[in-house]
């Protein structure tokens, strides 16, 4: 055994000789490279994790910050609205008070013409008195004597004529004369309070489109004046009765329309849900007038924007709407409230969604809106009317 211990340099005992020591050592470099690479991968995990939910966060508070801004803005329109609207109806109030008393300052005017006569009578009479004491032998036949006696009969004083009374009275009949020119000329005091405010600012921006009648243009909701689309939920039949969606075709109409190009709206007013009313133009083209041409679109009541002659158009080359039998959209959305009202909660068929984009509403008449289900745990709720959907500071949506 000593003997083999003194054994010649550079003998390698470790080739010949496998040892329990060597063979341990080996595993626990194994295994601390392995939980090396473990903790390398965890960490790698934690920053993606971490990196994912500031991201997450950062959304939902820009979200929130331009929903919340949007809210503001779409508030402090109605009120500016609202105000206008009721300056508007004190002013005719008022101009209807003074019309009112109108014959009141017409004896004003009477009574003052009247105190202005009796005063030159009482010059005249006092001159002639006058003439009479220098020239006693001067006499007047009987019926002129006796009319300067009279005008020459001691008066009362009288005040002077009220000339603001006066000056106030013809300021009133320009008012009234302007209002009935304004009745003659438009369609009434009503349209007066609907017409566009005078220096209002057109707004201008980017557009999404939501239906073919309602769009977004720089965050604004703005519906399109003068004509009414079918819903994108809504389906037309051609004459071979084929069912096809009009409403999906009407949207992607107007998205073609709109383009990635800026758009331009003139305020026209705004309608029950508080949206503004506007005419829209992609370069020189109006929108609407597009999309009537192109029949995917029918006039308004009344035809106030004059898109009749494009109607009638699109009406005998049979275009889109006009190819079958044809369901009125606001037929269409009467019939979808009612239907989704019954089954409704406490009646209110409007469904507030809360999704990744943020707080949208979805209208029975929608694409999809029978997917939607309200988790009010989510804060998801529903809504009666548009007015409360916008009021509690919600944005229309169309799901498709």
């Amino acid at each position: 055994m000593f003997g083999w211990r003194k054994r010649e340099v550079g003998f390698e005992w470790r080739k010949y000789v496998r040892t329990t020591v060597l063979h341990r050592r080996a595993q626990r470099r194994e295994r601390i490279v392995q939980v090396r690479r473990s903790l390398a991968a965890r960490a790698a995990d934690a920053a993606r994790w971490s990196w994912n939910a500031i991201a997450n966060s950062c959304r939902w508070v820009w979200a929130a910050l331009v929903s919340g801004g949007r809210w503001l803005a779409e508030t402090a329109r109605n009120f500016a609205v609202r105000s206008a609207r009721a300056v508007w109806a004190a002013v005719v109030a008022v101009a209807a008070w003074f019309a009112a008393r109108l014959p009141g300052v017409v004896t004003a005017l009477g009574s003052g013409l009247r105190r202005a006569w009796l005063a030159v009578a009482r010059v005249l009479g006092a001159g002639t008195s006058a003439i009479r004491a220098r020239f006693p032998a001067i006499s007047l036949p009987a019926p002129v004597k006796k009319g300067w006696q009279a005008a020459t009969a001691r008066l009362p004083a009288l005040p002077a004529p009220a000339w603001r009374t006066l000056g106030f009275g013809l300021a009133v009949v320009l008012v009234v004369v302007s209002g009935f020119g304004l009745i003659r000329s438009g369609s009434g005091l009503a349209s007066l309070v609907d017409m566009p405010f005078l220096g209002s600012k057109p707004i201008v921006g980017r557009a999404s489109v939501v239906s073919g009648n309602i769009i977004h243009v720089g965050g604004t909701p703005v519906r399109l004046y003068g004509i009414d689309a079918p819903e994108t939920a809504q389906r037309c039949r051609t004459s071979r009765n084929r069912s096809w969606q009009c409403g999906v075709q009407a949207r992607t109409a107007l998205a073609r329309l709109v383009g990635s190009g800026e758009i331009r709206c003139e305020r026209q007013g705004s309608d029950g849900a508080g949206r503004v009313v506007a005419r829209c133009r992609v370069r020189d083209s109006d929108l609407g007038a597009r999309m009537v041409e192109l029949g995917h679109a029918l006039t308004a009541k009344g035809d106030p924007a004059g898109y009749g002659s494009r109607a009638e158009t699109a009406k005998k080359a049979r275009r889109a709407l006009w190819k079958g039998s044809l369901e009125t959209p606001q037929a269409f959305r009467d019939r979808s409230w009612d239907t989704a009202k019954q089954q409704a909660p406490k009646g209110c068929p409007i469904k507030g969604n809360v999704t990744s984009r943020g707080k949208h509403y979805v209208m029975p008449w929608s694409r999809g809106y029978s997917r939607v289900r309200i988790q009010e745990r989510r804060g998801e709720r529903w809504f009666c009317s548009e007015q409360e959907a916008i009021a509690a500071g919600w944005v229309l949506t169309d799901r498709s």
